[in-house]
């Protein structure tokens, strides 16, 4: 019998079919759901039945492609035969083989303890299993990006799978070991515009009709922003002829967000609902109830995403998203690329460079980034990450390693980390825009459609909801930016001369924070405003301070993460 032990507190499921179109029924016998937990008997794989496969899915009624892949050379071609996200477990006679998607859809933790692996998506099932410890280097790493960096999380000895690898685990041997099956590579450029607008919203509308096939009889609900992204869902949802949508934004009273999300609602027909987020009653809320969302989210290395939590409480709580509800976020693989201008060649960067841009772009809570590029549990996987991506020095590998380090660490451990609050309401979820054959055209696009200011990507939308909606776009920008372009650049000119641009620009963002138009200091302690306000103003960030109330299992009564960590 495999010394191999997979405990699952999710939605994971043996799979009884499997499908030769991935495009799955959605009569697939894997639907799941949140499931009960299998014993550790169930988990593991006994001699009479050597292969043990455990299957998650989003949305949960999609089904493998073909049976689960035993070894890592199986893993990329089987992974570009899947649709939807997705993760595996196989266990074996002789250990296990785990599979993460592109977007790491679904966190797994594994740890070896008395000659047995244990692997389970729930941290405190490893955390029951043996004494634990902190592990010194991830919550250095945590305060500072609200995640752990690569297979490293906040306890000793205990590890995560990252995006788009497998892990294999051998009986008797103590060493995890990781292979990636895929990075984030801009290749074969398309440079004409046709060509690649019809393929990527080729690929796109492919997704989404998949995603509208697998969830029939199922309510959709998209977190509408006024921005891009959660509009082009809901427009290609309107083209795939979904029947039951609803789209839902929050803030606080009066927000300018609210009023062009409920005009796009309205121009596409599509009901909508509002939560409005008063400081007072997401605190009591918070208090009462976070600390069961934060142990239910943290999945061993991640800050529990709050952003979505107290709209969710309501509207699951009124009947707008029964259980079941499956939401579609706007996460793309689109905008992930910061610092454009370093992109030429031409333009010196040496290794030391690289990692001082990537700690400022992504270990920059504590409003430190200059000092932690300097010390070595920071620097060290940053210099791993430079060198394992940047093989060569050209414009598009550099725009691979910028957007790829985003992707496998902030974007798969924190943005998508929001799936959490979803899952923890009892709904389900699917990321059509982070499907790996979007993906896999998004990175054969030109610099002239990937750019940072996402200029083609927004015409391509404009088009999209115009021709669903019939009315042209209006976009909400964000409170620190709402003064008008041309003005806000004499103003910082003036300012900067006058050496007061650093200063004006750091009040302006501890106002917004501390007056958040989705109300995030309702999640600070009470009273406390006083207190972190000159902190915010020197750059820590609100993510900062929960970092650290985390840590500390202060940031919501009863969370008590860590009471068992020595």
């Amino acid at each position: 019998m495999s010394k191999v032990i997979f405990a699952s507190h999710s939605r994971w499921c043996q799979p009884g079919t499997f499908n030769d179109d991935a495009a799955a029924s959605p009569a697939a016998t894997c639907a799941a759901g949140t499931g009960a937990a299998p014993s550790a008997a169930d988990a593991t794989s006994p001699a009479d039945n050597p292969v043990q496969q455990w299957w998650a899915s989003a949305p949960n009624s999609n089904q493998p492609h073909a049976p689960l892949p035993t070894s890592p050379e199986q893993v990329g071609q089987w992974a570009h035969k899947q649709a939807g996200q997705w993760s595996g477990v196989v266990v074996t006679k002789s250990g296990a083989l785990l599979s993460s998607d592109m977007p790491r859809s679904f966190p797994l933790l594994y740890r070896y303890v008395a000659g047995t692996w244990l692997v389970s998506d729930d941290p405190q099932v490893l955390i029951d299993a043996a004494p634990t410890s902190w592990d010194a280097t991830g919550r250095l790493q945590f305060r500072h990006a609200a995640y752990t960096l690569g297979t490293r999380t906040l306890l000793k000895g205990i590890y995560q799978l990252p995006a788009a690898s497998s892990v294999e685990l051998i009986d008797g041997d103590p060493t995890p070991h990781v292979h990636p099956w895929k990075a984030l590579r801009y290749h074969q450029r398309i440079t004409d515009e046709p060509t690649f607008r019809q393929l990527f919203t080729q690929a796109l509308e492919q997704a989404v009709e998949r995603v509208v096939k697998l969830t029939q009889g199922r309510r959709l609900a998209v977190p509408l922003s006024g921005g891009l992204d959660s509009r082009l869902i809901l427009s290609l949802l309107k083209l795939a002829g979904a029947s039951d949508v609803v789209a839902f934004t929050y803030g606080t009273a009066g927000s300018r967000e609210a009023k062009i999300s409920q005009q796009v609602a309205q121009s596409l027909d599509v009901p909508w609902y509002f939560v409005e987020l008063s400081e007072a009653k997401v605190r009591q809320a918070w208090q009462a109830e976070g600390g069961a969302f934060i142990r239910n989210a943290w999945a061993g290395a991640s800050l529990p995403h709050y952003q979505d939590w107290y709209a969710l409480r309501e509207l699951t709580s009124t009947g707008v998203l029964p259980a079941g509800t499956v939401i579609l976020p706007g996460h793309t693989i689109v905008g992930n690329l910061h610092g454009q201008e370093l992109l030429d060649p031409k333009t010196p960067m040496s290794r030391k460079d690289w990692v001082e841009l990537l700690a400022h772009q992504h270990l920059n809570l504590q409003g430190q980034q200059d000092l932690v590029a300097a010390l070595a549990p920071i620097r060290k996987p940053l210099l791993e990450a430079v060198d394992e991506l940047l093989t060569v020095d050209t414009l598009d590998a550099r725009q691979s390693l910028i957007e790829w380090f985003n992707v496998r660490e902030r974007q798969a451990k924190y943005i998508n980390h929001s799936m959490r609050a979803y899952e923890h309401f009892g709904l389900d979820w699917a990321l059509p825009m982070l499907d790996l054959e979007v993906i896999e055209v998004w990175e054969r696009g030109g610099l002239a459609f990937t750019d940072e200011e996402r200029i083609w990507y927004k015409n391509l939308i404009a088009q999209i909801y115009g021709r669903v909606s019939g009315t042209q776009p209006q976009l909400y920008a964000a409170g620190v930016n709402a003064i008008p372009a041309a003005p806000r650049r004499a103003a910082i000119k003036v300012l900067s001369a006058l050496r007061l641009d650093k200063a004006v620009s750091s009040l302006l963002t501890t106002r917004v924070q501390l007056r958040h138009p989705m109300a995030f200091q309702a999640l600070l302690p009470a009273g406390s405003a006083a207190t972190y306000a000159p902190q915010l103003f020197k750059g820590r960030s609100l993510n900062g301070i929960f970092a650290d109330l985390f840590l500390a299992d202060a940031w919501a009564a009863d969370s008590n993460v860590f009471t068992e960590v020595i």
